[in-house]
């Protein structure tokens, strides 16, 4: 690969928030922290929900075919690796994928669907950190079927409660993977993005 297209590489992740560009000093990973997490989660729920609510009311017959065939997908595909059980299945989560963007295609504006996408990357970042820790104690079945059949039903309401308690369970669990006792991962109450350093959070 050349270097121009690695430097593309590295802006496209720099545009997406994965990547810090430093000045005179190249690139590096962006960092992680408690409160960042937090304030993603909270983003991401008010983005996806009201991309969920558009989806709702303005998809068609259509629409709701391709989201019944997005959870088939993902209720017959196994969470762990059948190989493996150890390890976390590849398949599930490029059909878990494809499940909540499909919730969201119909809300028919791309900007929105734009910030939702990044969003969703910056979580994965997060969750597939905390992984390795072990504590990912949940049912992931029983979420997305109560998700999917709020839909089928065209709750709104109901579908958009069951979306925020989805994601906030996910932040919950990384949250404690990185303040468990010998976890390999960590995560700091609070980072300076400006120099890179650790400092706690001001929170009151």
């Amino acid at each position: 690969m050349s270097l121009a297209a690695v430097r593309e590489a590295l802006s496209r992740l720099v545009a997406d928030g994965l990547v810090v560009a430093e000045d005179q000093r190249g690139f590096r990973v962006s960092p992680i922290s408690e409160f960042d997490l937090e304030d993603l989660t909270r983003t991401r729920i008010e983005i996806e929900v009201l991309a969920l609510r558009r989806s709702m009311e303005a998809g068609g017959d259509a629409w709701m075919a391709d989201v019944r065939q997005a959870w088939d997908d993902l209720r017959h595909a196994p969470y762990m690796n059948p190989s493996d059980a150890s390890q976390h299945n590849e398949g599930w989560n490029t059909l878990h994928d494809r499940f909540h963007r499909t919730l969201t295609q119909a809300c028919g504006m791309v900007w929105l669907l734009r910030f939702r996408d990044s969003l969703h990357e910056q979580s994965e970042r997060y969750r597939r950190l905390a992984r390795p820790a072990g504590l990912f104690t949940r049912d992931p079945f029983t979420e997305h079927a109560n998700i999917a059949e709020a839909v089928f039903a065209r709750d709104a309401d109901t579908a958009a409660l069951l979306l925020k308690q989805h994601f906030t369970k996910t932040m919950e669990l990384v949250r404690a993977a990185g303040k468990a006792e010998n976890s390999p991962f960590h995560l700091p109450e609070k980072v300076d993005v400006a120099d890179g350093k650790r400092r706690k959070s001001m929170r009151s």
